[in-house]
């Protein structure tokens, strides 16, 4: 199982632990901005960490740190062989 990392959810993780699971979104976050979107009670006006523009800017940091223009980063909470 893993979770979405927002600026808020670091207090789950140990200081300084790394997100392990990093996907590139490169190709899709036009997308992703357009579901976003459709969620505007969630969404909040810059410089909110909730805001499009930090969301794009974690991306572009995310995606930087992992050699790709955008991606997202997963806290890993458990991991099932099946």
């Amino acid at each position: 199982m893993a979770g979405y990392d927002g600026p808020e959810d670091r207090a789950w993780l140990a200081c300084g632990q790394a997100r392990p699971v990093i996907v590139d979104t490169t190709a899709t976050w036009l997308a992703k901005r357009k579901a976003l979107e459709c969620y505007g009670s969630q969404l909040r006006a810059g410089p909110h960490p909730r805001s499009i523009a930090k969301i794009h800017a974690q991306d572009q940091a995310a995606g930087a740190a992992a050699g790709c223009e955008m991606a997202e980063t997963f806290a890993l909470y458990r991991m099932v062989a099946r």
